[in-house]
């Protein structure tokens, strides 16, 4: 038997706002700008698909120091050297940090 919850594909501002983990007044900011996309099938209700907002949460994934070595193809020892060097610290420079 199928969860209730398996067969809901769009909610509305409240609950995507929840969802997301932020305020509604957030949200509409977001809106506003168009950073996060929507639906308007009456001209007047906000919906969203939720299955487009577990994609937009994926979109925003702040990778481990692991896979971001692993990404840009930067061999772990390369960097362990340098960093027991103090040559550089590969992990904030590359990232646009400071050193």
């Amino acid at each position: 038997m199928h969860s209730e919850k398996n067969h809901i594909k769009f909610c509305g501002v409240k609950a995507a706002a929840e969802f997301l983990g932020v305020s509604v007044q957030t949200l509409r900011y977001w809106i506003q700008k168009k950073s996060i996309s929507y639906y308007k099938p009456n001209g007047k209700i906000l919906l969203f698909d939720i299955s487009e907002l577990e994609a937009f949460v994926r979109k925003k994934k702040v990778l481990s120091n692991d896979e971001f070595l692993e990404k840009e193809g930067i061999e772990t020892a390369a960097v362990e050297y340098l960093n027991s060097n103090n040559k550089v610290n590969a992990n904030t420079e590359s990232r646009g940090g400071n050193k």
